[in-house]
């Protein structure tokens, strides 16, 4: 059974808290024998809740240990009837491969794998280099589902193998190593790196554990069907081409983008802040005509867009256009407001509004709409516009620099 640190370290990860307090009562009988005087028969059904939580937790936590074990890499992304099957089939004695056989069937009828190469393209979406090699990492990845649907398991586990190494190296890439390292390595060093505070894939019983299922050495060519990444990649097995091996590759490289996701976001906002101050107080633009010095573009972009939510909300309750005052002495709308005190607002005769910030870098963004119109406006550039929507410099699409943040 799953230890109480485990079922802890899962209640954090998939983000069910709240309780603790509560928790921490219900282990003092005194105190939870106060609160049922006070409450009554609410306490008891609290405590109801929380105890089938846990159990429910524990049932999961189980699972990931049995599952890993089985070589299905354990993530946040299991399909919710898993959990339930490996502890049934644990109760009724199943033997290992009838239990790897229901695992197959849970996970063949699952469709998150037909959205993976997008999910896998995703991967440093915030920096353009990333996001080059990601997507060329997706192509590869729908590739190998293709080939899986077809039943070319030949080919699709080699492909998804592969990925899946290419993630972990360029993941765990640092200054120390700047190549970082193979998931499948049998080095000790390679559980820390791929363990994390954050995801259910870092976990020490994801994929730390997991990943030995698939780096046992081979000694010798063989036809045992056994999914071993060296054998395989190295010819040393010549059975391993079947749907089951094909499944549970594609679960692992489903772990390995779960836990790799955050990382490569870390290292896409690393280098952005470095080409933040490598074009500091530049008034030059790229190639596609947008701004090189950004600074500030995400805040002062995401405060407007909150502020035409706000009028929006505003106008809808009180039919007419909101001065900033309004805005934020209105309950709903000052929820939605960014930083007021750095936006410049202002109403025309007909209730048309507009506004503008300045950036850090000291580029002005703008946005207004009509009175009585949904369609936003939008202008960008060294000086606010005097004049409201839709005069010029005010367009109708949120491109140029209005846009993404990273075109270097």
């Amino acid at each position: 059974m799953a230890g109480d640190s485990l079922v802890k370290e899962l209640r954090n990860r998939l983000g069910v808290r709240g309780s603790e307090p509560f928790r921490r009562v219900m282990a003092e009988p005194v105190a939870l024998l106060a609160l049922r005087t006070i409450a009554g028969d609410s306490i008891d059904r609290m405590v109801e809740i929380i105890q089938e939580q846990d159990r429910q937790l524990m049932a999961t936590a189980d699972a990931m240990e049995k599952m890993a074990q089985l070589g299905w890499a354990p993530c946040g992304q299991i399909p919710s009837t898993a959990p339930e099957i490996v502890i049934e089939a644990v109760k009724s004695g199943i033997d290992n491969p009838e239990l790897d056989a229901l695992l197959q069937e849970v996970w063949a009828h699952s469709r998150i794998f037909e959205v993976l190469p997008t999910r896998i393209g995703g991967l440093g979406a915030g920096d353009d280099q990333l996001r080059q090699l990601s997507q060329q990492r997706a192509r590869l990845v729908s590739q190998a589902w293709k080939h899986h649907e077809r039943g070319e398991y030949a080919a699709s586990i080699p492909i998804a193998l592969a990925q899946i190494d290419g993630i972990t190296y360029d993941a765990t890439a640092n200054s120390v190593n700047p190549t970082g390292v193979s998931l499948f390595s049998s080095s000790t060093i390679v559980d820390v790196a791929v363990a994390d505070d954050e995801t259910v894939a870092g976990m020490n019983a994801a994929l730390p554990a997991v990943r030995r299922w698939f780096f046992d050495q081979a000694v010798t060519t063989s036809i045992q069907g056994a999914l071993n990444r060296h054998a395989v990649l190295h010819g040393r097995e010549l059975a391993y081409d079947t749907d089951r091996n094909s499944l549970k590759t594609f679960v692992l490289l489903l772990a390995v983008w779960e836990w790799a996701s955050r990382k490569f976001a870390k290292e896409a906002d690393r280098r952005k802040e470095n080409r933040y101050l490598q074009h500091a107080g530049a008034d030059g633009v790229d190639s596609n005509g947008w701004r090189l010095d950004r600074r500030g573009f995400i805040a002062s972009r995401d405060a407007l867009r909150q502020l035409a939510v706000a009028e929006w909300s505003f106008e809808q309750k009180n039919g007419r256009s909101g001065t900033l005052e309004d805005l934020t002495h209105d309950t709903v709308s000052r929820i939605l407001l960014i930083e007021p005190d750095l936006i410049s607002h202002q109403l025309d005769d007909g209730g048309s509004w507009w506004a503008w910030r300045r950036s850090e870098s000291g580029w002005v963004f703008a946005i207004g709409a009509l009175s009585g119109n949904d369609r936003l406006f939008y202008a960008d550039g060294d000086m606010p516009p005097v004049e409201p929507p839709p005069n010029a410099p005010w367009r109708t699409t949120d491109d140029g620099n209005w846009s993404g943040d990273c075109r270097w």
